[in-house]
């Protein structure tokens, strides 16, 4: 495991079978963050959240690009909290 300080991204090696995994954290996340701040874009996209099960990466995009407001609260379908 390491952070891959010129990609600003934290990567995942095995060297026995050659596998390389790069994926995001909060840190990544927020360098990314302060980029769509320093250059004024309009937002964030995120390709996929399921490994974000605390909502950390969320969250910490949220507060980034919203001044440090807090998210609304995540809400469930009655089928799913049954």
């Amino acid at each position: 495991m390491g952070f891959l300080v010129r990609l600003h991204s934290p990567f995942l090696f095995n060297p026995s079978t050659g596998l390389w995994i790069t994926y995001d954290d909060v840190q990544s996340i927020n360098i990314k963050n302060n980029y769509i701040k320093q250059y004024n874009l309009g937002g964030a996209f995120f390709w996929e959240l399921s490994s974000d099960r605390q909502a950390e990466l969320i969250d910490a995009t949220f507060n980034a690009l919203n001044n440090g407001i807090q998210p609304p609260p995540v809400i469930t379908s009655a089928a799913s909290s049954l």
